[in-house]
């Protein structure tokens, strides 16, 4: 492993500036000796140091990519996150992906709850499979091939404080060739898991960028911020992958009435998560969200919205507290009839 250096800078953006000419010419790359594979990775902390909970959450930028001037795979694609003791990938970012099928290419997401596992699939374009193994703390990406078109994406993890564990071990993201397991990229990463109570709370601490693998490969850090605590807000038809184990775990499923004028902005109707029997509720309530999130679905414009919430954390008195464990979704003939057969494959 070496530090990369300003020449190994210079020749990347030299590369960048060529690759729109190249892209389409992926299946008639001259053969070279041997294959290559270029992998960025970064990771932002966003740290919060609270009286007796602490809040902390990573996004990681990855970029999989084909270097030019060596011959482009033919066959399939794997990049596996094996996450840090104690991490997992959040309900919003596995959501969020599904919101790439289009402009990415991702033909398919699968997630197995009672194996933990994740999978996403990607046409040529993009993504072709993900698998998320919950038990052995792995994320698998599956790919139709590595061109030298960049494969771009982010996962969003955060921390169980019950599993946390003083001076984890470094993981690693793994990029290799499905058929040809020779062809393979590693890049190993550290998430700081410590938080000083009396310390003043950082804002959008950015970690050291990681350093050049050798291996065939080369790396460089993109960063990117975003609120990964914030609820998954689903503006449309769209049932999220894993919505039925979502359902299950909750803590409550509301129907509301969001956007009323008046002294509460939200009226729940029913809780629906109850196996037996679909509670009648009634109760007005205002919501809150963490600092920096946003969910128009909460706040329609020109009138009521009736909306699902699936929630880990029910009301208490008149407050709705929503975070990263909550789904809001848009009541329609589709989202009910999902509703309804979610609560049959609950066990409880």
């Amino acid at each position: 492993m070496r530090e990369k250096d300003d020449s190994d800078c210079d020749d990347d953006d030299d590369d960048d500036d060529d690759d729109d000419d190249d892209d389409d010419d992926d299946d008639d790359v001259d053969d070279d000796d041997g294959e290559y594979l270029t992998q960025n990775v970064s990771a932002v902390m966003n740290r919060s140091c609270l009286k007796f909970k602490t809040i902390i959450s990573n996004v990681f930028g990855i970029t999989i990519r084909a270097r030019r001037g060596h011959k482009v795979s033919k066959g399939m694609g794997l990049v596996t996150l094996r996450m840090v003791t104690s991490w997992s990938p959040t309900l919003s970012s596995l959501i969020e992906l599904e919101d790439l099928f289009s402009s990415i290419g991702i033909k398919r997401v699968d997630y197995v709850e009672e194996e933990g596992v994740l999978h996403i699939y990607f046409d040529k374009i993009g993504i072709k499979r993900v698998d998320y193994v919950e038990e052995e703390g792995v994320l698998h990406i599956y790919f139709d091939k590595f061109g030298r078109a960049p494969k771009q994406f982010t996962v969003d993890v955060v921390q169980d404080q019950d599993m946390a564990v003083s001076n984890a071990k470094k993981a690693d993201i793994r990029a290799v060739e499905y058929y040809e397991t020779g062809v393979t990229t590693v890049q190993s990463y550290h998430i700081k898991t410590t938080c000083d109570i009396e310390a003043k709370i950082p804002q959008k601490e950015k970690g050291n960028p990681p350093t050049q693998v050798t291996f065939q490969q080369t790396s460089t850090a993109s960063p990117k911020t975003s609120p990964t605590t914030c609820p998954a807000c689903i503006k449309t038809d769209k049932i999220p992958v894993n919505f039925r184990a979502a359902f299950c775990n909750a803590s409550a499923v509301y129907q509301a009435v969001a956007g009323r004028k008046g002294k509460f902005s939200m009226k729940i109707r029913q809780d629906l998560r109850p196996k037996k029997k679909i509670v009648t509720l009634k109760k007005f309530v205002h919501w809150q969200l963490p600092p920096g999130c946003d969910c128009s679905l909460l706040s329609p414009v020109g009138g009521h919205k009736n909306v699902y919430i699936v929630t880990a954390r029910k009301f208490v008195k008149n407050d709705l507290t929503l975070d990263w464990n909550s789904i809001i979704i848009k009541v329609s003939k589709k989202t009910w009839k999902e509703t309804r057969a979610a609560r049959k494959t609950c066990l409880l």
